[in-house]
């Protein structure tokens, strides 16, 4: 049985803004540039929000793993590597599930795989899921449904566990830092972070049992 583990970074696409809703200042809010800067704030929070959110963000970076064969990363600095990125991973998720396999992530059903899907529909990429259930989805394994008992504890993230547990690499960038890398043309510290949670990622998936070390 093939385990595909995959693991994604994100930024708001370009005209994000555009389809944010008006930001208001509080009502008791008096002074022109303190309603200015209400605003201001208020925007840049909900752009940075943007990023997570699947119809307003854009995948600057796949990493892919078949098994313990070598990482592979994709960078995504425009549409077509995007689109290319994405249809290699699809490739990849409909050989491994055809044979039975697993598509395994971290926090995968309610994040990585609908902006995924999302994306590749915006693309005209074929995805090889169109649906999701929460619980139970076919040739997907989540391992935050695994260490949180399918949502009767409360949830941690992917860095917490790993450190918790002593696993993967030390890495003291997050995925917020994601969109100031892209907008600074810092690639190689986007591709460096994917590639260490996606190694978090196996071997969280090793010491749940998932797979042999």
């Amino acid at each position: 049985m093939a385990l595909l583990y995959c693991d994604i970074e994100t930024a708001p696409i370009a005209e994000a803004a555009a389809y944010l809703p008006p930001q208001e200042a509080p009502s008791n809010y008096k002074d022109p540039e303190k309603i200015a800067a209400y605003i201001a704030d208020a925007q840049a929070r909900a752009l940075a929000k943007a990023a997570l959110d699947p119809g307003l963000l854009r995948i600057v970076a796949i990493a892919a793993q078949v098994d313990h064969d070598a990482a592979q990363v994709w960078l995504c600095p425009d549409v077509e590597s995007e689109r290319t990125a994405l249809a290699r991973l699809w490739r990849l998720a409909t050989q491994a599930t055809a044979q039975g396999g697993l598509l395994v992530g971290y926090n995968l059903l309610a994040f990585d795989l609908p902006a995924i899907i999302t994306r590749s529909w915006l693309l005209g990429v074929q995805p090889a899921f169109t649906s999701l259930r929460r619980y139970g989805q076919h040739g997907v394994l989540d391992l935050m449904h695994r260490l949180d008992f399918d949502g009767l504890i409360p949830s941690r993230g992917l860095s917490w566990w790993c450190q918790r547990i002593g696993l993967g690499p030390d890495d003291v960038t997050s995925g917020k830092d994601m969109p100031g890398f892209v907008e600074a043309g810092d690639w190689a510290s986007v591709e460096a972070h994917v590639r260490a949670d996606l190694e978090k990622t196996v071997a969280l998936a090793a010491w749940c049992g998932v797979a042999p070390f």
